[in-house]
């Protein structure tokens, strides 16, 4: 479902030891193939430790951050459209938290190696806050909650191992 250019970020993410959960239109896609991923967003626990440890990582690719504490941060977001087709991001204060969303996340393989994909239940809060919000794409996140519902409601259909 993902293909090339994120892959030394993810293979970066993981070999560094971040901690993080595949959120976004990747996640949707997990749970729905019908959804077509185009980008990848990663949400990252944002203690000091992983900040550094993110910072690593970015930095083992060429991707330089000058602030090792940067992610420690609520709310942050980098766009990495420049380098790649992905968005690394802390939760917003008075979203679902780190632990809120990585607690029932679920074990996939991407490029090779484990990652973690946000549920279902996750996904429906961070996509209904995206709407509330008004973050960009409106009408995707509309499509995208019903997806989830419709996923969420079939529970024969979703697979229990899967690889991105």
């Amino acid at each position: 479902m993902h293909f090339g250019g994120n892959e030394s970020l993810v293979l970066a993410l993981v070999s560094h030891s971040v901690e993080f959960v595949i959120i976004g239109g990747t996640a949707v896609a997990w749970h729905c193939p019908q959804r077509e991923a185009r980008d990848l967003d990663i949400m990252l626990n944002p203690t000091a430790d992983n900040s550094k440890r993110t910072t690593a990582a970015l930095r083992s690719i060429n991707l330089h951050v000058t602030d090792y504490d940067w992610f420690s941060v609520p709310g942050r977001l980098v766009k990495l459209d420049r380098h790649l087709f992905a968005d690394l991001l802390t939760p917003k204060l008075g979203a679902p938290t780190f632990r809120e969303v990585s607690i029932d996340a679920e074990d996939a393989v991407m490029f090779g190696v484990h990652v973690r994909v946000a549920a279902i239940p996750a996904m429906l809060q961070l996509k209904r806050l995206a709407a509330e919000y008004g973050d960009d794409g409106l009408d995707k996140h509309l499509r995208d909650l019903a997806l989830l519902e419709r996923a969420l409601a079939d529970q024969n259909w979703r697979p229990k191992h899967c690889r991105i």
